[in-house]
């Protein structure tokens, strides 16, 4: 009867031991996703500065990403804040991830929201499949990355163009 208890006691353990080692590694590789398409994202942008001039007339010179963002599941977390903020010369990111802590990371490129104004894009709750379309503009006179997110659908409606695989 002991053996029994024991073996109920044990296997108990190990599960429990078995279930924080996967909610671990499930944020990890989560925050490892995201860095990564922040990297991308960021890249996209720098090469617009570096690469193009904005243009007086006609539509302005753009880059388009496809991202995936953590969607939560079993074994991975999902994005429940997301907010890019542009502050001087550089983009402060706030993300968080499955009910952990906040974090802050900094792009090294200004990114502005390209709607309604708002300086500030967030985009928190979004996850999976998401398009990124970065256009410069100019605003009062410094070329300006803008920053518009959504899933292929919303951003053919918002620029005007269908993109391949859309309708």
């Amino acid at each position: 009867m002991i053996r029994y208890v024991v073996a109920v006691l044990l296997a108990t353990a190990l599960l429990g031991v078995g279930f924080v080692a996967v909610e671990r590694v499930s944020a990890v590789r989560a925050e490892t996703q995201l860095n990564g398409e922040l990297s991308a994202i960021e890249r996209a942008a720098a090469s617009l500065l570096e690469h193009d001039d904005p243009t007086p007339a006609g539509p302005p010179p753009r880059r388009v990403l496809d991202v995936r963002l953590p969607t939560a599941g079993f074994a991975t977390v999902g994005v429940e804040t997301l907010v890019f903020e542009p502050v001087g010369n550089r983009t402060v990111v706030r993300y968080q991830l499955g009910g952990r802590p906040a974090t802050t990371r900094i792009l090294d490129v200004a990114l502005v929201n390209a709607v309604d104004g708002a300086r500030t894009l967030d985009v928190s709750g979004r996850t999976g499949s998401q398009t990124v379309v970065l256009e410069l503009v100019t605003d009062p006179g410094n070329p300006t990355v803008q920053m518009r997110f959504g899933n292929s659908h919303e951003v053919s409606a918002a620029t005007g163009q269908n993109r391949p695989g859309t309708s």
